[in-house]
């Protein structure tokens, strides 16, 4: 399995430009699979978007520490090849 950096990208609802993102505390796949709802096997590479309820199950991981703006931004956990 290649090696990946997956983080949260934050994209303005305004004009749907990326504006930044936000490093996870911790990179476990496995959690991230359960938060997501996804299978064990499955490496994560898609994006997938960053509800509330998400958002709180990463904070209670310990993955994530930053409160979201949810009325200006729209957030996508994403991964890179590193």
């Amino acid at each position: 399995m290649p090696s990946v950096r997956r983080y949260i990208a934050v994209f303005s609802k305004e004009d749907e430009t990326m504006v930044g993102e936000i490093a996870l505390l911790k990179d476990n796949l496995p959690l991230l699979q359960k938060v997501f709802g996804e299978a064990a096997d499955n490496p994560m590479y898609d994006c997938y978007g960053v509800t509330v309820v998400e958002e709180e199950a990463l904070r209670q991981a310990g993955i994530l520490d930053k409160k979201l703006n949810y009325e200006l931004y729209d957030y996508w956990l994403e991964a890179s090849r590193l």
